[in-house]
């Protein structure tokens, strides 16, 4: 089933990530766990981290974090959306009450 050891301090390695704030990865991971749950956003994260160093060793380039709004700035049409879903969500009110 191929190492253990490396999927557990890769899946370790997205965890922490996770957790930290204005980061690719940390945007990466969050949004995959709204839509899948966070054990398999994390083992998502740690494939990430696992391609994203290959190709570094790879290309023999340094590391250049394409930052938390990545996504966001990907899609603008698709943003518009997902705002107005949060919104909605039941502790935010887009209309006010009659």
């Amino acid at each position: 089933m191929g190492w253990s050891w490396l999927r557990c301090a890769l899946v370790e390695a997205a965890q922490a990530t996770a957790r930290s704030n204005n980061t690719y990865l940390a945007a990466r991971f969050r949004r995959l766990a709204a839509r899948r749950g966070a054990r398999k956003a994390a083992v998502a994260a740690a494939h990430t981290i696992f391609v994203l160093d290959y190709r570094l060793q790879r290309q023999e380039q340094d590391c250049a974090d394409l930052g938390p709004a990545y996504f966001d700035e990907r899609a603008h049409s698709v943003v518009g959306r997902r705002v107005q879903r949060r919104l909605e969500r039941p502790r935010y009110r887009t209309r006010p009450r009659r």
